[in-house]
Protein backbone atom coordinates (compact mmCIF):
# COMPACT_ATOMS: atom_id res chain seq x y z
CA UNK A 1 0.00 0.00 0.00
CA UNK A 2 2.71 2.39 0.83
CA UNK A 3 4.35 1.61 -2.14
CA UNK A 4 1.68 2.44 -4.13
CA UNK A 5 0.82 5.53 -2.42
CA UNK A 6 4.73 6.56 -3.09
CA UNK A 7 4.36 5.57 -6.81
CA UNK A 8 0.91 8.04 -6.87
CA UNK A 9 2.44 10.60 -5.39
CA UNK A 10 6.07 10.52 -6.85
CA UNK A 11 4.07 10.68 -10.75
CA UNK A 12 1.78 13.67 -9.63
CA UNK A 13 4.65 15.54 -8.38
CA UNK A 14 6.72 14.66 -11.89
CA UNK A 15 3.77 15.30 -14.45
CA UNK A 16 3.18 18.70 -13.07
CA UNK A 17 6.72 19.85 -14.13
CA UNK A 18 7.76 17.29 -16.96
CA UNK A 19 7.17 19.20 -19.94
CA UNK A 20 7.96 16.08 -22.77
CA UNK A 21 5.37 13.55 -23.85
CA UNK A 22 5.72 10.27 -22.11
CA UNK A 23 5.78 6.96 -24.43
CA UNK A 24 4.27 3.28 -23.46
CA UNK A 25 5.71 0.26 -24.72
CA UNK A 26 4.62 -0.23 -27.80
CA UNK A 27 5.27 -4.40 -27.40
CA UNK A 28 7.03 -6.48 -24.83
CA UNK A 29 10.50 -5.76 -26.50
CA UNK A 30 10.56 -1.97 -25.82
CA UNK A 31 10.38 0.56 -23.19
CA UNK A 32 9.11 3.34 -21.33
CA UNK A 33 10.57 6.67 -22.92
CA UNK A 34 10.30 10.28 -22.73
CA UNK A 35 12.67 13.01 -22.89
CA UNK A 36 14.45 15.68 -20.51
CA UNK A 37 16.35 18.63 -20.79
CA UNK A 38 19.85 19.05 -19.62
CA UNK A 39 21.86 21.99 -18.03
CA UNK A 40 23.27 22.54 -21.48
CA UNK A 41 19.91 23.07 -23.11
CA UNK A 42 19.79 19.87 -25.21
CA UNK A 43 17.52 17.25 -25.12
CA UNK A 44 18.67 13.70 -22.93
CA UNK A 45 16.50 10.68 -23.79
CA UNK A 46 15.28 8.49 -20.72
CA UNK A 47 14.22 4.69 -21.25
CA UNK A 48 13.20 2.69 -18.48
CA UNK A 49 11.81 -1.04 -17.80
CA UNK A 50 8.81 0.02 -16.17
CA UNK A 51 6.67 3.50 -15.63
CA UNK A 52 7.13 3.82 -11.61
CA UNK A 53 11.32 3.33 -12.55
CA UNK A 54 10.83 6.46 -15.38
CA UNK A 55 8.79 8.42 -12.64
CA UNK A 56 12.13 7.67 -10.18
CA UNK A 57 14.78 8.60 -12.74
CA UNK A 58 12.50 11.81 -13.68
CA UNK A 59 11.77 12.80 -9.83
CA UNK A 60 15.52 12.39 -9.58
CA UNK A 61 16.74 14.95 -12.38
CA UNK A 62 13.79 17.25 -11.54
CA UNK A 63 13.81 17.10 -7.60
CA UNK A 64 17.14 15.56 -7.02
CA UNK A 65 15.61 13.38 -3.79
CA UNK A 66 15.87 16.18 -2.02
CA UNK A 67 13.95 16.28 1.30
CA UNK A 68 13.41 20.04 1.46
CA UNK A 69 9.69 20.60 2.28
CA UNK A 70 7.08 18.73 4.47
CA UNK A 71 5.75 17.50 0.86
CA UNK A 72 8.47 15.87 -0.11
CA UNK A 73 8.86 14.05 3.80
CA UNK A 74 5.65 12.78 3.98
CA UNK A 75 6.04 9.80 2.02
CA UNK A 76 9.24 8.81 4.29
CA UNK A 77 7.34 10.39 7.41
CA UNK A 78 4.82 7.30 6.07
CA UNK A 79 7.40 4.20 5.78
CA UNK A 80 8.61 5.32 9.17
CA UNK A 81 5.21 4.94 10.84
CA UNK A 82 4.72 1.79 8.60
CA UNK A 83 8.00 0.39 10.10
CA UNK A 84 6.81 1.13 13.58
CA UNK A 85 4.23 -1.45 13.24
CA UNK A 86 1.24 1.73 12.54
CA UNK A 87 -2.12 -0.42 11.25
CA UNK A 88 -2.68 0.12 7.29
CA UNK A 89 -6.26 1.43 8.43
CA UNK A 90 -4.17 4.22 10.57
CA UNK A 91 -2.29 4.90 7.45
CA UNK A 92 -4.59 5.15 5.05
CA UNK A 93 -6.74 7.67 7.28
CA UNK A 94 -3.41 9.97 7.37
CA UNK A 95 -3.07 9.65 3.81
CA UNK A 96 -6.45 10.65 3.65
CA UNK A 97 -6.16 13.57 6.48
CA UNK A 98 -3.15 14.69 4.15
CA UNK A 99 -5.41 15.35 1.32
CA UNK A 100 -7.57 16.91 2.91
CA UNK A 101 -5.78 19.14 4.85
CA UNK A 102 -2.35 19.73 3.97
CA UNK A 103 -2.55 19.06 0.02
CA UNK A 104 -2.01 22.36 -1.86
CA UNK A 105 -1.26 24.10 0.85
CA UNK A 106 1.63 26.78 1.18
CA UNK A 107 2.65 25.29 4.64
CA UNK A 108 3.93 22.08 2.72
CA UNK A 109 5.94 23.59 0.04
CA UNK A 110 7.90 26.21 1.69
CA UNK A 111 11.76 25.09 2.21
CA UNK A 112 11.72 23.51 6.20
CA UNK A 113 14.39 25.00 7.33
CA UNK A 114 12.37 28.30 6.74
CA UNK A 115 9.14 26.99 8.36
CA UNK A 116 8.52 29.27 11.64
CA UNK A 117 6.02 28.53 14.51
CA UNK A 118 3.73 31.60 13.13
CA UNK A 119 3.55 29.66 9.71
CA UNK A 120 2.20 26.98 11.63
CA UNK A 121 -0.17 28.36 14.22
CA UNK A 122 -1.64 30.64 11.04
CA UNK A 123 -2.31 27.16 8.93
CA UNK A 124 -3.65 25.74 11.90
CA UNK A 125 -6.42 28.35 12.88
CA UNK A 126 -7.28 27.98 8.82
CA UNK A 127 -7.69 24.58 9.08
CA UNK A 128 -10.12 24.63 12.44
CA UNK A 129 -12.11 27.89 10.51
CA UNK A 130 -11.97 26.19 7.18
CA UNK A 131 -12.97 22.36 8.19
CA UNK A 132 -15.23 23.50 11.13
CA UNK A 133 -12.55 20.73 13.09
CA UNK A 134 -13.80 19.64 16.95
CA UNK A 135 -11.18 19.06 19.10
CA UNK A 136 -10.98 15.53 18.26
CA UNK A 137 -10.52 16.18 14.41
CA UNK A 138 -8.22 19.23 15.02
CA UNK A 139 -5.87 16.61 17.04
CA UNK A 140 -5.84 13.79 14.69
CA UNK A 141 -4.94 16.15 11.88
CA UNK A 142 -2.36 18.51 13.93
CA UNK A 143 -1.23 15.03 15.12
CA UNK A 144 0.61 14.61 10.90
CA UNK A 145 2.42 17.76 11.49
CA UNK A 146 3.65 17.80 15.11
CA UNK A 147 5.41 14.06 14.26
CA UNK A 148 6.45 14.89 11.05
CA UNK A 149 8.16 17.49 12.59
CA UNK A 150 9.85 15.84 15.20
CA UNK A 151 10.93 13.23 12.66
CA UNK A 152 12.97 15.73 10.60
CA UNK A 153 14.23 16.72 13.67
CA UNK A 154 15.43 13.78 14.36
CA UNK A 155 17.12 13.27 11.24
CA UNK A 156 18.85 16.67 11.30
CA UNK A 157 16.70 18.12 8.55
CA UNK A 158 15.42 20.91 10.58
CA UNK A 159 18.22 22.15 13.68
CA UNK A 160 15.33 23.04 16.09
CA UNK A 161 11.63 22.02 16.18
CA UNK A 162 8.88 25.22 15.35
CA UNK A 163 6.20 23.08 16.86
CA UNK A 164 8.02 23.69 20.27
CA UNK A 165 6.62 27.20 20.42
CA UNK A 166 3.39 26.33 18.70
CA UNK A 167 0.19 27.43 21.26
CA UNK A 168 -3.10 27.14 19.67
CA UNK A 169 -6.43 27.61 21.71
CA UNK A 170 -9.12 25.34 20.62
CA UNK A 171 -11.73 27.96 21.48
CA UNK A 172 -12.57 28.05 18.04
CA UNK A 173 -13.02 24.46 17.80
CA UNK A 174 -16.47 23.42 16.89
CA UNK A 175 -18.13 21.67 19.71
CA UNK A 176 -18.56 17.85 19.42
CA UNK A 177 -21.76 16.67 18.49
CA UNK A 178 -24.45 14.95 21.04
CA UNK A 179 -23.97 11.17 20.19
CA UNK A 180 -27.48 9.90 20.07
CA UNK A 181 -27.16 6.99 22.37
CA UNK A 182 -29.89 4.80 21.72
CA UNK A 183 -28.24 4.42 17.68
CA UNK A 184 -25.20 2.77 19.38
CA UNK A 185 -26.79 0.31 21.24
CA UNK A 186 -29.72 -2.02 21.31
CA UNK A 187 -32.71 -1.13 23.08
CA UNK A 188 -34.54 -3.55 25.14
CA UNK A 189 -37.53 -3.73 22.27
CA UNK A 190 -34.99 -4.19 19.86
CA UNK A 191 -33.21 -6.84 20.70
CA UNK A 192 -36.70 -8.90 21.59
CA UNK A 193 -37.85 -7.73 17.65
CA UNK A 194 -34.21 -8.62 16.41
CA UNK A 195 -34.46 -12.31 18.12
CA UNK A 196 -37.82 -12.88 16.84
CA UNK A 197 -36.55 -12.61 13.17
CA UNK A 198 -33.53 -14.40 14.12
CA UNK A 199 -35.45 -17.23 15.30
CA UNK A 200 -38.11 -16.85 12.40
CA UNK A 201 -35.31 -17.42 9.79
CA UNK A 202 -33.48 -20.54 11.53
CA UNK A 203 -36.90 -22.32 10.67
CA UNK A 204 -37.24 -20.65 7.43
CA UNK A 205 -33.92 -20.21 5.87
CA UNK A 206 -31.40 -21.81 8.41
CA UNK A 207 -28.20 -19.86 8.52
CA UNK A 208 -24.81 -20.70 10.55
CA UNK A 209 -24.77 -16.50 10.92
CA UNK A 210 -27.59 -16.27 12.90
CA UNK A 211 -25.65 -18.30 16.11
CA UNK A 212 -22.41 -16.04 15.31
CA UNK A 213 -25.03 -13.09 15.88
CA UNK A 214 -26.36 -15.05 19.12
CA UNK A 215 -23.14 -15.75 20.50
CA UNK A 216 -21.78 -12.26 19.77
CA UNK A 217 -25.18 -11.27 22.63
CA UNK A 218 -23.55 -13.48 25.09
CA UNK A 219 -19.92 -13.31 24.88
CA UNK A 220 -19.56 -9.27 23.32
CA UNK A 221 -16.13 -10.46 21.48
CA UNK A 222 -15.67 -8.48 18.57
CA UNK A 223 -16.36 -9.93 15.31
CA UNK A 224 -12.69 -9.81 13.89
CA UNK A 225 -12.55 -12.18 17.25
CA UNK A 226 -15.49 -14.19 16.26
CA UNK A 227 -14.76 -15.25 12.90
CA UNK A 228 -11.34 -16.31 13.92
CA UNK A 229 -12.75 -18.94 16.70
CA UNK A 230 -11.36 -22.34 16.00
CA UNK A 231 -12.70 -25.35 17.89
CA UNK A 232 -9.77 -25.96 19.26
CA UNK A 233 -10.77 -22.88 21.36
CA UNK A 234 -13.58 -24.20 23.42
CA UNK A 235 -12.65 -26.39 26.30
CA UNK A 236 -16.27 -27.58 27.42
CA UNK A 237 -14.94 -29.87 30.64
CA UNK A 238 -13.90 -26.46 32.21
CA UNK A 239 -16.78 -24.66 30.03
CA UNK A 240 -14.81 -21.62 28.72
CA UNK A 241 -13.42 -20.76 25.90
CA UNK A 242 -9.73 -18.60 24.62
CA UNK A 243 -10.16 -15.44 22.71
CA UNK A 244 -6.57 -15.14 21.21
CA UNK A 245 -7.00 -14.40 17.80
CA UNK A 246 -8.52 -11.86 15.47
CA UNK A 247 -9.32 -10.92 12.16
CA UNK A 248 -7.53 -8.25 10.22
CA UNK A 249 -7.64 -6.37 7.19
CA UNK A 250 -4.33 -6.16 5.17
CA UNK A 251 -3.43 -5.08 0.97
CA UNK A 252 -1.93 -7.57 -1.11
CA UNK A 253 0.94 -6.39 -2.75
CA UNK A 254 1.08 -7.81 -5.54
CA UNK A 255 -2.63 -7.13 -6.30
CA UNK A 256 -2.80 -4.05 -4.17
CA UNK A 257 -6.56 -5.05 -3.43
CA UNK A 258 -7.76 -5.52 0.68
CA UNK A 259 -7.67 -9.18 1.77
CA UNK A 260 -9.01 -10.56 5.01
CA UNK A 261 -6.36 -13.14 6.91
CA UNK A 262 -6.31 -14.37 11.05
CA UNK A 263 -3.64 -13.11 12.91
CA UNK A 264 -2.12 -14.90 16.41
CA UNK A 265 -3.21 -11.94 18.74
CA UNK A 266 -6.16 -9.78 19.13
CA UNK A 267 -6.51 -6.28 18.52
CA UNK A 268 -3.78 -3.75 19.05
CA UNK A 269 -1.65 -6.92 19.96
CA UNK A 270 -2.96 -6.18 24.13
CA UNK A 271 -2.18 -8.87 26.40
CA UNK A 272 -6.14 -7.93 27.66
CA UNK A 273 -7.37 -9.10 24.77
CA UNK A 274 -5.65 -12.94 25.15
CA UNK A 275 -8.26 -13.72 27.85
CA UNK A 276 -10.81 -16.85 29.04
CA UNK A 277 -14.11 -16.42 29.13
CA UNK A 278 -17.03 -18.36 30.99
CA UNK A 279 -19.47 -20.35 28.59
CA UNK A 280 -22.78 -21.75 30.31
CA UNK A 281 -25.28 -24.77 29.42
CA UNK A 282 -26.62 -22.27 27.02
CA UNK A 283 -23.06 -21.85 25.11
CA UNK A 284 -22.42 -25.00 25.05
CA UNK A 285 -25.78 -25.95 23.08
CA UNK A 286 -25.29 -23.23 20.96
CA UNK A 287 -21.85 -24.45 19.63
CA UNK A 288 -23.43 -27.63 19.10
CA UNK A 289 -26.14 -26.24 17.19
CA UNK A 290 -23.57 -24.55 15.08
CA UNK A 291 -21.64 -27.44 13.96
CA UNK A 292 -24.81 -29.12 12.75
CA UNK A 293 -25.86 -26.03 10.48
CA UNK A 294 -22.58 -25.62 9.36
CA UNK A 295 -22.07 -26.06 5.46
CA UNK A 296 -18.24 -27.01 5.19
CA UNK A 297 -16.31 -30.04 5.29
CA UNK A 298 -13.81 -30.09 7.82
CA UNK A 299 -11.06 -29.69 4.83
CA UNK A 300 -12.63 -26.52 4.14
CA UNK A 301 -13.37 -25.40 7.87
CA UNK A 302 -10.19 -25.26 8.73
CA UNK A 303 -10.87 -25.66 12.14
CA UNK A 304 -13.01 -22.16 12.30
CA UNK A 305 -16.08 -22.55 14.17
CA UNK A 306 -18.07 -19.84 11.71
CA UNK A 307 -17.42 -21.48 8.01
CA UNK A 308 -19.09 -22.78 4.75
CA UNK A 309 -18.51 -24.16 1.77
CA UNK A 310 -16.55 -21.11 0.57
CA UNK A 311 -14.45 -21.95 3.72
CA UNK A 312 -14.22 -19.21 6.85
CA UNK A 313 -17.05 -17.08 7.06
CA UNK A 314 -15.40 -13.21 7.05
CA UNK A 315 -16.49 -10.26 9.32
CA UNK A 316 -17.99 -8.17 6.75
CA UNK A 317 -20.49 -11.28 5.57
CA UNK A 318 -21.91 -11.52 9.09
CA UNK A 319 -22.18 -8.08 9.71
CA UNK A 320 -24.42 -7.63 6.41
CA UNK A 321 -26.29 -9.94 7.24
CA UNK A 322 -27.11 -8.16 10.82
CA UNK A 323 -28.17 -5.13 9.06
CA UNK A 324 -30.07 -7.01 7.04
CA UNK A 325 -31.93 -8.63 9.92
CA UNK A 326 -32.13 -5.60 11.63
CA UNK A 327 -34.17 -4.11 8.76
CA UNK A 328 -36.34 -7.08 8.50
CA UNK A 329 -37.44 -6.20 12.30
CA UNK A 330 -38.13 -2.89 11.50
CA UNK A 331 -35.56 -1.22 13.67
CA UNK A 332 -32.44 0.78 13.00
CA UNK A 333 -29.74 -0.98 11.28
CA UNK A 334 -27.20 -1.35 13.89
CA UNK A 335 -23.56 -3.11 13.78
CA UNK A 336 -21.87 -6.08 15.57
CA UNK A 337 -20.05 -3.57 17.53
CA UNK A 338 -23.11 -2.04 18.64
CA UNK A 339 -23.63 -5.63 20.21
CA UNK A 340 -20.59 -5.62 22.19
CA UNK A 341 -21.59 -2.25 23.60
CA UNK A 342 -25.00 -3.97 24.42
CA UNK A 343 -23.15 -6.48 26.56
CA UNK A 344 -21.26 -4.18 28.59
CA UNK A 345 -24.56 -2.30 29.07
CA UNK A 346 -26.14 -5.39 30.23
CA UNK A 347 -23.73 -6.46 32.33
CA UNK A 348 -23.38 -2.72 34.24
CA UNK A 349 -27.33 -2.87 34.72
CA UNK A 350 -26.99 -6.05 36.27
CA UNK A 351 -24.71 -4.69 38.84
CA UNK A 352 -21.12 -5.99 37.28
CA UNK A 353 -18.21 -4.34 38.29
CA UNK A 354 -16.55 -2.52 35.90
CA UNK A 355 -13.25 -3.68 36.44
CA UNK A 356 -14.91 -7.21 35.57
CA UNK A 357 -16.63 -5.89 32.27
CA UNK A 358 -13.12 -4.45 31.15
CA UNK A 359 -11.65 -7.95 31.73
CA UNK A 360 -14.28 -9.55 29.92
CA UNK A 361 -14.42 -7.57 26.58
CA UNK A 362 -10.90 -7.57 26.78
CA UNK A 363 -9.88 -3.76 27.53
CA UNK A 364 -6.43 -2.19 27.97
CA UNK A 365 -7.79 1.07 29.51
CA UNK A 366 -10.91 1.34 32.05
CA UNK A 367 -11.83 4.34 30.04
CA UNK A 368 -12.36 2.30 27.19
CA UNK A 369 -15.27 0.40 29.07
CA UNK A 370 -16.91 3.27 30.37
CA UNK A 371 -17.57 4.78 27.12
CA UNK A 372 -19.33 1.46 25.68
CA UNK A 373 -21.71 1.99 28.93
CA UNK A 374 -24.56 3.45 27.39
CA UNK A 375 -28.40 3.72 28.32
CA UNK A 376 -30.27 1.07 26.59
CA UNK A 377 -33.32 1.07 29.34
CA UNK A 378 -36.66 1.85 27.25
CA UNK A 379 -38.44 4.88 28.49
CA UNK A 380 -40.95 2.62 31.50
CA UNK A 381 -38.16 0.19 32.71
CA UNK A 382 -35.80 3.58 33.43
CA UNK A 383 -38.61 4.94 35.20
CA UNK A 384 -39.19 2.00 37.49
CA UNK A 385 -35.45 1.77 38.07
CA UNK A 386 -35.03 5.41 39.06
CA UNK A 387 -38.28 5.15 41.44
CA UNK A 388 -36.89 2.21 42.74
CA UNK A 389 -33.33 3.78 43.32
CA UNK A 390 -35.09 6.73 45.44
CA UNK A 391 -37.77 4.61 47.07
CA UNK A 392 -34.91 4.86 50.10
CA UNK A 393 -34.77 8.38 50.24
CA UNK A 394 -39.00 8.59 51.08
CA UNK A 395 -38.37 9.76 54.46
CA UNK A 396 -40.96 12.26 55.32
CA UNK A 397 -43.15 10.73 58.10
CA UNK A 398 -46.02 12.90 57.59
CA UNK A 399 -46.87 11.83 54.19
CA UNK A 400 -47.51 8.34 55.55
CA UNK A 401 -50.26 9.15 57.43
CA UNK A 402 -53.58 8.34 56.25
CA UNK A 403 -54.42 12.03 55.91
CA UNK A 404 -52.31 12.26 53.40
CA UNK A 405 -52.79 8.83 51.57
Amino acid sequence: MLDMIESDMTKSKVLSVHPYTITPPKNSSSRWMTYVKCEDGNRKKLVAHTESDLMLMLKKHYFKDDITTLDSLFPKWLSKRNEEGTSSRTLRRNVNDWNKFYSCKRVVSVPLHTLTFEDIESFLYSAIKEHQLTIKAYRNMSFILKDMLKYATRKKLLTENPWSLVEIKLNGCKPAAKRNTSSRVYLCDEKEKLFSVLNQRLSSAPDIRIFAIFLMFKLGIRLGELVALKWQDVDEKEMKIHIHRTETKTVNVASGKSQYVVVDHTKKKSIYGDRFLDLDAYDIKLLHATSLFSTATPTENDGYIFSNGSGRIKSHNIDRYLRRCCDLAGIDAKSSHDIRRTVASDLFNNNVPISIIRDYLGHSDIQTTQGYILDNLDAERKRNAIREALSGNNGLSVLKCTHFA
